[in-house]
Protein backbone atom coordinates (compact mmCIF):
# COMPACT_ATOMS: atom_id res chain seq x y z
CA UNK A 1 0.00 0.00 0.00
CA UNK A 2 1.20 3.14 -1.01
CA UNK A 3 1.49 7.08 0.73
CA UNK A 4 -2.15 8.01 1.28
CA UNK A 5 -2.78 11.22 -0.62
CA UNK A 6 -6.16 11.72 0.02
CA UNK A 7 -7.00 11.41 3.25
CA UNK A 8 -5.57 14.88 4.86
CA UNK A 9 -5.82 14.14 8.56
CA UNK A 10 -4.49 16.60 11.61
CA UNK A 11 -0.63 16.45 11.91
CA UNK A 12 0.41 13.44 14.01
CA UNK A 13 2.69 15.61 16.49
CA UNK A 14 2.63 18.93 17.32
CA UNK A 15 3.75 21.90 15.40
CA UNK A 16 6.54 22.42 18.41
CA UNK A 17 8.05 18.99 18.40
CA UNK A 18 11.46 19.01 18.47
CA UNK A 19 13.64 16.49 18.79
CA UNK A 20 16.87 17.72 16.96
CA UNK A 21 18.69 17.52 20.31
CA UNK A 22 17.90 13.91 20.51
CA UNK A 23 20.96 12.04 18.53
CA UNK A 24 18.64 7.92 19.06
CA UNK A 25 16.08 7.29 17.56
CA UNK A 26 13.83 3.79 18.93
CA UNK A 27 14.20 1.39 16.01
CA UNK A 28 11.68 -1.84 16.75
CA UNK A 29 13.85 -4.15 14.67
CA UNK A 30 11.37 -7.42 14.66
CA UNK A 31 8.62 -4.95 13.31
CA UNK A 32 10.61 -3.44 10.71
CA UNK A 33 12.23 -7.11 9.61
CA UNK A 34 8.45 -8.72 9.51
CA UNK A 35 6.97 -5.68 7.66
CA UNK A 36 5.20 -5.78 4.22
CA UNK A 37 7.86 -2.92 3.23
CA UNK A 38 10.71 -5.25 4.23
CA UNK A 39 8.96 -8.05 2.15
CA UNK A 40 7.83 -6.83 -0.96
CA UNK A 41 10.20 -3.49 -1.73
CA UNK A 42 13.09 -3.12 -3.70
CA UNK A 43 16.00 -3.11 -1.78
CA UNK A 44 16.50 0.74 -2.73
CA UNK A 45 13.39 1.72 -1.21
CA UNK A 46 13.54 0.08 1.57
CA UNK A 47 17.14 2.10 2.42
CA UNK A 48 15.56 5.21 1.32
CA UNK A 49 12.54 4.75 3.80
CA UNK A 50 14.92 4.18 6.22
CA UNK A 51 16.46 7.20 5.40
CA UNK A 52 14.04 9.19 5.52
CA UNK A 53 12.49 7.87 9.19
CA UNK A 54 15.70 9.10 9.87
CA UNK A 55 15.57 12.46 8.32
CA UNK A 56 12.12 13.04 9.62
CA UNK A 57 12.90 12.25 13.58
CA UNK A 58 15.12 15.65 13.13
CA UNK A 59 12.55 17.31 11.38
CA UNK A 60 10.19 20.10 13.27
CA UNK A 61 7.56 18.76 14.06
CA UNK A 62 9.01 15.49 14.03
CA UNK A 63 8.28 12.50 12.60
CA UNK A 64 7.13 14.59 9.25
CA UNK A 65 8.96 15.62 6.21
CA UNK A 66 7.97 18.12 3.46
CA UNK A 67 6.58 16.90 0.57
CA UNK A 68 9.12 18.69 -1.79
CA UNK A 69 10.53 16.14 -4.14
CA UNK A 70 13.84 17.52 -4.66
CA UNK A 71 14.05 18.08 -0.46
CA UNK A 72 13.28 14.31 -0.06
CA UNK A 73 15.50 12.93 -3.01
CA UNK A 74 18.67 14.94 -1.50
CA UNK A 75 17.68 13.66 2.20
CA UNK A 76 17.89 9.74 0.57
CA UNK A 77 21.32 10.74 -0.58
CA UNK A 78 20.64 11.30 -3.78
CA UNK A 79 21.79 14.91 -4.13
CA UNK A 80 19.35 16.39 -7.34
CA UNK A 81 18.85 13.03 -8.31
CA UNK A 82 15.22 12.87 -9.18
CA UNK A 83 14.54 10.79 -11.57
CA UNK A 84 16.29 8.32 -9.21
CA UNK A 85 13.56 8.99 -6.43
CA UNK A 86 10.89 9.23 -8.37
CA UNK A 87 11.64 5.58 -9.14
CA UNK A 88 11.49 4.33 -5.84
CA UNK A 89 9.14 7.26 -4.57
CA UNK A 90 5.71 4.61 -3.39
CA UNK A 91 8.10 2.82 -1.67
CA UNK A 92 10.30 5.08 -0.22
CA UNK A 93 7.33 6.98 1.15
CA UNK A 94 5.83 3.90 2.04
CA UNK A 95 3.44 3.84 5.10
CA UNK A 96 3.84 8.42 5.26
CA UNK A 97 0.62 10.14 5.13
CA UNK A 98 0.04 13.69 4.21
CA UNK A 99 -1.81 16.05 6.95
CA UNK A 100 -3.66 18.96 6.78
CA UNK A 101 -0.26 21.13 7.21
CA UNK A 102 0.91 19.95 3.76
CA UNK A 103 3.85 18.12 5.30
CA UNK A 104 4.18 14.32 5.18
CA UNK A 105 4.22 11.92 8.24
CA UNK A 106 4.68 8.19 9.08
CA UNK A 107 2.23 7.20 11.90
CA UNK A 108 5.12 4.16 13.12
CA UNK A 109 7.73 7.24 13.69
CA UNK A 110 5.18 9.63 15.33
CA UNK A 111 4.31 7.28 17.78
CA UNK A 112 7.99 7.12 19.38
CA UNK A 113 8.73 11.35 18.47
CA UNK A 114 5.22 11.88 20.57
CA UNK A 115 6.52 9.42 23.72
CA UNK A 116 10.10 11.02 23.48
CA UNK A 117 8.30 14.59 23.37
CA UNK A 118 5.94 13.86 26.12
CA UNK A 119 9.45 12.55 28.16
CA UNK A 120 11.06 16.19 27.12
CA UNK A 121 8.80 18.00 28.09
CA UNK A 122 8.68 15.89 31.47
CA UNK A 123 11.98 16.13 31.84
CA UNK A 124 11.81 20.23 30.98
CA UNK A 125 9.06 20.61 33.60
CA UNK A 126 11.26 18.95 36.44
CA UNK A 127 14.23 20.68 35.74
CA UNK A 128 12.11 24.05 36.05
CA UNK A 129 10.79 22.98 39.39
CA UNK A 130 14.55 22.52 40.48
CA UNK A 131 15.81 25.51 39.61
CA UNK A 132 12.97 27.27 41.38
CA UNK A 133 13.74 25.32 44.49
CA UNK A 134 17.33 25.97 44.24
CA UNK A 135 16.42 30.30 43.99
CA UNK A 136 14.09 30.16 46.60
CA UNK A 137 17.20 28.43 48.85
CA UNK A 138 19.39 30.43 47.51
CA UNK A 139 17.37 34.03 48.26
CA UNK A 140 16.88 32.72 51.66
CA UNK A 141 20.58 31.96 52.07
CA UNK A 142 21.27 35.12 51.57
CA UNK A 143 19.31 37.13 53.42
CA UNK A 144 20.73 35.03 56.71
CA UNK A 145 24.73 35.46 55.47
CA UNK A 146 26.29 37.52 58.41
CA UNK A 147 28.94 37.96 54.94
CA UNK A 148 27.43 38.24 51.21
CA UNK A 149 30.57 37.82 49.88
CA UNK A 150 31.58 34.97 51.50
CA UNK A 151 29.34 32.50 50.27
CA UNK A 152 29.57 34.35 45.94
CA UNK A 153 30.29 31.05 44.45
CA UNK A 154 27.57 28.60 46.00
CA UNK A 155 24.82 31.32 45.57
CA UNK A 156 26.28 31.16 41.97
CA UNK A 157 25.85 27.57 42.00
CA UNK A 158 22.75 27.58 43.33
CA UNK A 159 21.42 30.08 40.78
CA UNK A 160 22.21 27.72 38.00
CA UNK A 161 23.50 30.75 36.54
CA UNK A 162 20.30 32.35 36.42
CA UNK A 163 21.06 36.39 37.25
CA UNK A 164 17.52 36.59 37.86
CA UNK A 165 17.75 35.00 40.69
CA UNK A 166 21.36 36.71 42.16
CA UNK A 167 20.94 39.66 45.17
CA UNK A 168 22.05 43.10 43.33
CA UNK A 169 25.03 43.31 45.71
CA UNK A 170 26.01 39.58 44.34
CA UNK A 171 25.70 41.16 40.80
CA UNK A 172 27.45 44.46 41.35
CA UNK A 173 30.39 42.84 43.04
CA UNK A 174 30.70 44.81 46.24
CA UNK A 175 33.67 43.46 48.17
CA UNK A 176 34.01 42.59 51.68
CA UNK A 177 37.94 41.57 51.41
CA UNK A 178 37.32 37.96 51.96
CA UNK A 179 38.94 37.59 48.64
CA UNK A 180 36.57 36.45 46.89
CA UNK A 181 34.70 39.45 45.25
CA UNK A 182 33.28 38.89 42.40
CA UNK A 183 34.86 41.68 40.57
CA UNK A 184 38.23 42.40 40.52
CA UNK A 185 40.19 45.43 39.97
CA UNK A 186 42.81 44.53 36.83
CA UNK A 187 45.57 47.74 35.74
CA UNK A 188 45.02 47.45 32.32
CA UNK A 189 40.99 46.17 32.04
CA UNK A 190 39.78 48.38 34.46
CA UNK A 191 37.07 46.31 36.78
CA UNK A 192 36.32 43.29 35.40
CA UNK A 193 33.01 40.60 36.54
CA UNK A 194 34.29 37.51 37.11
CA UNK A 195 30.92 35.52 36.61
CA UNK A 196 30.46 36.70 32.99
CA UNK A 197 34.29 36.50 31.70
CA UNK A 198 34.15 32.92 33.13
CA UNK A 199 30.63 32.18 31.60
CA UNK A 200 31.99 33.96 28.40
CA UNK A 201 35.24 31.84 27.77
CA UNK A 202 33.33 28.28 28.75
CA UNK A 203 30.51 29.43 26.15
CA UNK A 204 33.72 29.30 23.31
CA UNK A 205 35.65 26.48 24.64
CA UNK A 206 31.95 24.41 24.91
CA UNK A 207 32.28 23.78 28.57
CA UNK A 208 29.69 22.85 30.24
CA UNK A 209 30.08 25.50 32.38
CA UNK A 210 26.64 25.06 34.45
CA UNK A 211 27.24 21.29 35.22
CA UNK A 212 27.35 20.59 39.25
CA UNK A 213 30.60 21.70 40.60
CA UNK A 214 32.07 23.69 37.34
CA UNK A 215 31.06 26.53 38.29
CA UNK A 216 32.92 27.44 41.34
CA UNK A 217 36.14 25.94 39.84
CA UNK A 218 36.27 27.50 36.41
CA UNK A 219 35.51 30.67 38.52
CA UNK A 220 38.91 29.83 40.41
CA UNK A 221 40.91 29.33 37.35
CA UNK A 222 39.83 32.79 35.88
CA UNK A 223 40.75 34.23 39.11
CA UNK A 224 43.75 32.18 39.15
CA UNK A 225 44.50 33.59 35.95
CA UNK A 226 43.75 36.90 36.53
CA UNK A 227 46.39 36.95 39.84
CA UNK A 228 48.64 36.08 37.43
CA UNK A 229 48.26 39.26 35.76
CA UNK A 230 46.32 38.24 32.09
CA UNK A 231 43.73 40.40 30.68
CA UNK A 232 40.66 39.22 29.68
CA UNK A 233 41.82 39.28 25.77
CA UNK A 234 44.58 36.95 26.39
CA UNK A 235 41.98 34.81 28.15
CA UNK A 236 40.11 34.64 24.79
CA UNK A 237 42.80 34.15 22.58
CA UNK A 238 44.23 31.63 24.61
CA UNK A 239 40.72 29.69 24.66
CA UNK A 240 40.30 30.40 21.26
CA UNK A 241 43.60 28.83 20.05
CA UNK A 242 43.45 25.79 22.28
CA UNK A 243 39.75 25.10 21.01
CA UNK A 244 40.69 25.10 17.39
CA UNK A 245 43.90 22.85 18.08
CA UNK A 246 41.98 21.05 20.71
CA UNK A 247 41.36 17.36 19.00
CA UNK A 248 38.94 16.27 21.86
CA UNK A 249 36.42 17.56 24.33
CA UNK A 250 37.48 19.64 26.92
CA UNK A 251 35.46 19.61 30.23
CA UNK A 252 37.30 22.44 32.40
CA UNK A 253 38.93 25.65 31.72
CA UNK A 254 42.17 24.28 33.78
CA UNK A 255 42.76 23.04 30.11
CA UNK A 256 44.31 26.36 28.75
CA UNK A 257 46.30 27.49 31.98
CA UNK A 258 49.45 26.60 30.36
CA UNK A 259 48.67 28.64 27.07
CA UNK A 260 46.96 31.77 29.36
CA UNK A 261 50.81 31.49 31.16
CA UNK A 262 52.66 31.68 27.91
CA UNK A 263 50.66 34.61 26.74
CA UNK A 264 51.28 36.78 30.09
CA UNK A 265 54.68 35.33 29.85
CA UNK A 266 55.31 36.57 26.52
CA UNK A 267 53.36 40.12 27.28
CA UNK A 268 55.51 40.88 30.67
CA UNK A 269 59.25 39.73 28.71
CA UNK A 270 58.75 40.05 24.92
CA UNK A 271 59.49 37.06 23.73
CA UNK A 272 58.46 35.25 26.97
CA UNK A 273 62.52 34.23 28.32
CA UNK A 274 63.95 36.72 31.11
CA UNK A 275 67.33 36.06 29.75
CA UNK A 276 70.55 35.42 32.50
CA UNK A 277 67.94 34.16 35.25
CA UNK A 278 67.68 30.96 36.89
CA UNK A 279 65.99 27.90 35.55
CA UNK A 280 63.29 28.33 37.47
CA UNK A 281 63.17 32.38 36.15
CA UNK A 282 63.38 30.64 32.71
CA UNK A 283 60.22 28.83 32.91
CA UNK A 284 56.38 30.20 32.50
CA UNK A 285 55.74 30.03 36.53
CA UNK A 286 59.02 31.62 37.18
CA UNK A 287 57.80 34.82 35.08
CA UNK A 288 54.73 34.75 36.08
CA UNK A 289 55.62 35.10 39.69
CA UNK A 290 58.37 37.80 38.55
CA UNK A 291 55.77 39.63 37.05
CA UNK A 292 53.32 39.50 40.04
CA UNK A 293 55.92 40.41 42.72
CA UNK A 294 56.88 43.35 40.47
CA UNK A 295 52.90 44.27 40.41
CA UNK A 296 52.84 43.97 44.12
CA UNK A 297 55.79 46.43 44.13
CA UNK A 298 54.61 48.52 42.29
CA UNK A 299 51.58 48.93 44.11
CA UNK A 300 53.26 49.22 47.35
CA UNK A 301 55.21 52.45 46.10
CA UNK A 302 52.04 53.75 44.64
CA UNK A 303 50.71 53.31 47.86
CA UNK A 304 53.64 54.84 49.81
CA UNK A 305 53.50 58.45 47.40
CA UNK A 306 49.78 58.50 48.19
CA UNK A 307 51.04 58.49 51.79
Amino acid sequence: MGMDMTNKTEPLTSSDCDLQDFPFMPLQVARLRDSDLAATEHPEACWYAVLLWAASWHQVPAASLPDDEMVLARLCGLGRDVKTFRKHRAGALRGFVTCSDGRLYHPVVAEQANAAWKEKLAYRDRKEKRASIASNAAKARWQSMPDPDAEAYAMHDASNGDASCMPDAMLKGTGTGTGTNIIVDDEREGAVDIIDLTAELARMAGVGHLAPGRIAQNIDTVREWMSHGASPDEMRGAVQDGVSAASAAIHSLKYFSGAVRQRVAKRENGNGSTGQGSAAEQSADGILRAAAARRAARRVEQQAERA
